[in-house]
Parts: C-alpha cells; structure tokens; sequence
C-alpha cells in the first residue's frame, strides 16, 4: 500500500541540508519556475514537426482543495516530517486551511522513460524516471537545450513544503505511474533522525506481494526502495483530485501543493513570454495559463506579439526585441520558412583561430563592402539588417564541423544589451556590454553551433564560459577563442559601423572651398585649410499634441502637453499580418462604424471604413474605440494638423 517513507539516517551517514532557496538567485521564483519546467518539457518533444503543450493551472481561490482532500495524500506520516525540527521549511502553511495548489502538464512529451528500479547513474544510458526523482546535479539528457540536470528542482521550489507529485505516461512501455518526492533538510522526528529525501510510493516493505520484482534485483537490498505506484484505482483518484488534464496523452503532469505565494497567473504569464518567446515564434512550443478553472490565456505563435504589446509588465525593450525576433523567425530561408536566406553573408574564416582582433580576418569579414550592404539595409526607418556568418569548430583530433550565426540589427534610440539565443533559449548573461544607438540579437540555431555553445553553458543557462566541465571534455581547439568571437561579435560589427558613420566624405565642399583632404583628386589646387562649417542646431523637440494608449479590445487617443489650440485629427486602422512586420490597412477587415466609440470635447466626427478623424476642441479631448479582433495584432497610425484658421 502506498505511503509517505523518510530514511532514517544511518550511523556514519553524512547531515546534509538543502537550500534550494539560495540555488537560484538571478530571477524571482515565476521566472525560475517557467524557465526550467518548460526547458525540460522541450527536451522531451516527441513529434518534431507538433509543438509542445504545457498546460499551466493555478488554483488559489475558489478552487482550492479543502484540507481533507489533500491530507489524505499525506496522511500522518507525512505531515509529521514537515512540523519537524530541522526540516529546512520556513514558511510552513496551516494545514487545517484549504490548500492552493499548481498542476503542470506537458503533451507531446516522452513521460519520464526509464528503469524504475535503477538506484544510480548509468554513463550513456539515459533513465529519465532516475533522473526526475532519484539525483540531482546529473542530467539524463543525450540531447537538448538543458544540461545540468537541474531544472527539476523548481517543483519542489514551488511549494511551501517542498513537495510534488508526478504522474506520468510514458513512450516506451505506455505505462502509467504516481509518484510523490519531497526535498528536505535532515530532520528529527521523535528523536531519530531522518534524510531529506522522502517519497510517496510503494515498497518492498508494506506491499511485497504486489511487487513484481526483477530478477536481477535483491529484494533483501531493495526492501525500502520506492516504486512508483501502477494501481489503477489510486490512479484514478489522485486524476480526479487535482484535476488533471491527462487522459492518456504521453507526457508529465507535476501537481504542486501549498503552492508559494509568489507564483501567480500574472507572473507566470510575463515569464512565458519574457523566456520563451523564440520556443514559441518558432512554433516549438505553445502554452496555457489557467487560473481557478476560469480565467485562461493561450500563448503560440499567433498570439505572442500581441499579448506582449498588451501585457504593461512587458517593458518596452523587451517588445522591441520580440518585434525583431519575429523578423528572424518569419525570414524566408529560415526556422524551416520556404525561399532563400537572403542574409548578407560573411566569408569564412579559413584560420583555427576566430578572433575579430586579428587584422586580416576582420579585414575580409568586415570590409568596406560588407558595412556598405549592412548600413544601406539600415537606412529606413525600423528597418533590419539579417547577417550570416560561417564558423568552423575544430576538435584536437583533426574534425571539423562546418557552421554558422545569424546577426540581427535594427537601429533605436537607447542602450541596450545585445541578446543572445541557442536554438530556443535565451542566454542572458551571454555579454553585458550595452549597444548604443543599436539592438542587436545573435541567433544559433545550426546544430553544429548550438551543441558547442550548450558545452559552454553554467547550470542555470544563463552564460558561456570556456571553463565548464562538458567544454573541456569535449577537447575543442582553439574553442576558447570561437567563444569569445561569437560573443563579441555585436560590439565588433557595431564598431565598425560607427567608424564609418564618423568617416569624412573626402569630397564634400571640395568644390567650393577647393581643400585637398588626404584622399581626394591630386589635380586640385592645393590651397589654405579651413575649418568645416559648424554643424546646423539639432532641430528643437517634436511637440506632443496626443497620447496614444491600448484598453481592452482597442485604443484611446488623448490629449497630449503640447496642445493649445483646437487641432483636427485622423486616425488609420489596421492589423499586422501573421508571421510578420507587415499591416494589413484593408477597409474591409473592420469599420469604424459598426465599432463602440466613446468620446469627449471633439467635434466633426466622422467615420469611413478603417479611418476617422475629428477636431480636438480641448486638452482634455480622448476618443476611445473597442470592439476590435482580440486574436489580431491591432496597429493605430494617429496623425493631427492645425486648422486653417488657428495657429500652430
């Protein structure tokens, strides 16, 4: 029969605590949580060609379970564990109250695979059950994104107790199993002290008879080993119970109780979109929030930007860098998009070594006709410059993998970091060099690269570093150097496109002035240097006659500080195409008339398909329009003039 189990502690046996408080210390508990869930959840996709599902329920009101419901789970035996001395949990819940609780649910997922009764690692035999429950700090992953084996610690982090159930249908036996774990400090109960680690599963020593039992195993060693639990019934009562959605689907369903108070459905939905935003453009990854069995939100590659542009926690640097990663997702030629890659491309380095700082490499990479094509696909406005560039990694025993980057650039009016993005994930830490005047996203997505950057990568993803143990294993030459140049290379093409900016054109005013600049016709008369005019005045600010800001289902334009005096106004609708930067201005998607207007101290307002216009009569004007396709990305182009008879 299936019960809570925490092994004593045995003579000679180390005390260990286990702050898995203090392991994360980068992000708040929401962050970490979706981070390292959903990264585990993409390195077991099954179908490549489906994204992955996460569904995502948070119960804190209405639906709690009553205390009843829950206890029944721990029973005694567990509970005692948690009230205990020494059991590391601060902020321990009333267990007489309802119980709020998180169920996590991946589809299209490998379920955790694997020999149930293996009790240590096995080198290059992956066993994902081992790994989920029986280890920490080890991966099971051959292939994928994460590497340190360690994202499964957020579960536990996640609750006030430190404990999880997971529930899990499985590739490759189609088997279905429950088990529970919890993650403590040593601990003493009624004296006798006992390891962190307990589990709620079946053993040896409460339901024998009903264990089949391997013939390779001793029962006598494995007497108080846990098995997770195959009965039906309990199966069923514990699916009914927390209400999962899995019927059946291959995947993991985790169920967090007493679930911490800093995970939330608002949090939750900005750190799906903050980490994940390239998963789920790419069409990898598609996610569900659901709060109290109600309130619900569905993140795919649809809907992201425009939940973004309407999220106020989404910051504006962060939806610039969704703008341009939708750029590079929707780019023919790439993420598997029919046509060519008209990136511009760089040549290839025929060197071991990759450095930016060797003259002649950074000559041939970045030479004047290179810059040329970069600046002339930066002249407009919003407009993005897409660059490839060809690596070579070698490997101390003569291979050599032939690979490649992606260099996004659009101009902005701020500093920002240039981001950094391996196949779906976003490196954070990569460099922490500001950008001025440009934003700038490095993509690796070749298999080649991807793999050696995932070698280079500290546990919690968030940096590269040459001295990681997987990157010295794998013996790379010169691989430091590769590193370092994928790193710097925004900084460095960004330089290079300042200097020529700040290049003076040999021939300006030649012909007037009749100078010679060092550079220019020989055949000129050589005369006395003058100095260049000053430069005209920056012209003064624009002034602000109107605001512009999103409500539910629409927009309201205001008035804005700049505005005195009775001005006229029009507004142009449209909704941004699918899979891209462009908009759709097509009268026939939507009209002003049939839309909810709602206005104040305007006059003359009319209304012809996807425009309207009006005349402000005060400072205090708004107009507000709602009624629009919640699903589209809506875009408003306000444009005012002054009337004939008023002045500026």
């Amino acid at each position: 029969m299936a019960e809570w189990n925490f092994r004593a502690k045995k003579t000679g046996d180390k005390t260990k605590d286990v702050p898995l408080d203090d392991f994360f210390t980068k992000s708040s508990e929401a962050s970490t949580f979706v981070r390292e869930s959903v990264q585990n959840s993409l390195d077991g996709r099954v179908d490549q060609k489906s994204p992955v599902r996460v569904n995502i329920s948070i119960n804190t009101d209405t639906s709690k379970l009553s205390s009843n419901q829950v206890l029944k789970w721990f029973k005694p035996e567990g509970i005692e564990h948690f009230k205990s001395e020494g059991s590391g949990l601060i902020n321990l819940p009333d267990f007489n109250d309802d119980c709020s609780y998180l169920v996590y649910e991946d589809f299209n997922t490998i379920g955790l695979n694997g020999d149930i009764w293996q009790d240590s690692k096995i080198k290059d035999k992956p066993n994902h059950f081992y790994g989920f429950y029986r280890q920490e700090g080890q991966t099971e992953k051959i292939t994928g994104n994460g590497s340190a084996g360690v994202g499964k610690i957020v579960f536990p982090m996640a609750s006030k107790v430190r404990t999880i159930f997971g529930f899990t249908t499985r590739t490759e036996d189609n088997k279905t199993y429950l088990m529970g774990v919890s993650s403590l400090s040593y601990h003493k109960v009624n004296n006798k002290v006992f390891t962190g680690d307990g589990y709620f599963a079946n053993s040896l020593l409460n339901d024998a008879s009903s264990i089949s039992v391997p013939s390779n195993i001793d029962s006598n060693e494995f007497k108080d080993f846990p098995i997770p639990i195959d009965d039906t019934e309990i199966l069923e009562k514990f699916r009914d119970e927390f209400n999962l959605k899995r019927k059946g689907e291959f995947g993991l369903s985790v169920v967090v109780p007493w679930l911490d108070d800093s995970i939330n459905y608002d949090e939750l939905a900005k750190s799906v979109i903050e980490e994940y935003y390239p998963a789920v453009m790419s069409g990898a990854l598609m996610i569900e929030i659901i709060k109290n069995g109600d309130k619900s939100i569905i993140i795919n590659d649809e809907t992201i930007t425009n939940l973004a542009s309407q999220n106020s926690n989404i910051d504006n640097e962060l939806l610039l860098k969704i703008l341009l990663a939708e750029e590079f997702y929707s780019a023919p030629g790439i993420n598997n998009n029919l046509g060519k890659d008209n990136s511009i491309e760089l040549q290839k380095i025929t060197k071991i070594v990759h450095r930016w700082t060797d003259k002649d490499t950074s000559e041939r990479l970045l030479n004047e006709e290179i810059i040329s094509k970069i600046k002339e696909n930066l002249e407009s406005k919003d407009s993005v410059a897409r660059i490839k560039i060809p690596v070579t990694i070698n490997q101390e025993d003569g291979q050599k993998k032939v690979s490649f980057f992606h260099i996004l650039i659009q101009r902005v009016d701020r500093q920002i970091k240039p981001t950094f993005i391996r196949d779906q994930l976003i490196i954070p830490e990569a460099s922490n060099k500001k950008l001025s005047g440009y934003l700038v996203m490095v993509f690796l997505q070749d298999e080649e690269i991807d793999n050696f950057a995932r070698s280079a990568e500290n546990p919690s993803h968030r940096t590269w570093s040459s001295k990681t143990t997987q990157f010295k294993k794998n013996k790379y030459r010169s691989g430091k150097d590769l590193l370092t140049f994928i790193k710097t290379a925004p900084q460095q093409i960004i330089q290079k496109l300042v200097s020529a900016d700040e290049k003076p054109d040999t021939t300006l005013l030649s012909d007037i002035f009749n100078i010679e600049f060092e550079g220019a016709d020989p055949t000129k008369k050589k005369g006395k240097k003058v100095k260049p005019p000053q430069p005209p005045p920056p012209p003064p600010p624009r002034k602000i006659y109107f605001t512009e800001n999103q409500i539910d289902a629409g927009f309201k334009v205001s008035g804005g500080e700049d505005l005195k005096t009775n001005r006229k106004f029009n507004i142009r609708a449209g909704y941004r195409i699918s899979g891209s930067r462009k908009i759709k201005w097509h009268e026939e998607d939507f009209k002003f008339e049939d839309l909810e207007i709602v206005h104040e101290n305007v006059s003359e307002l009319s209304c012809s398909g996807n425009k309207i216009s009006f005349i402000a009569n005060s400072k205090s004007f708004s107009v507000q329009v709602s009624g629009f396709d919640t699903n589209r990305d809506l875009i408003v182009s306000p444009t005012s003039q002054k009337l004939e008879n008023e002045d500026a």
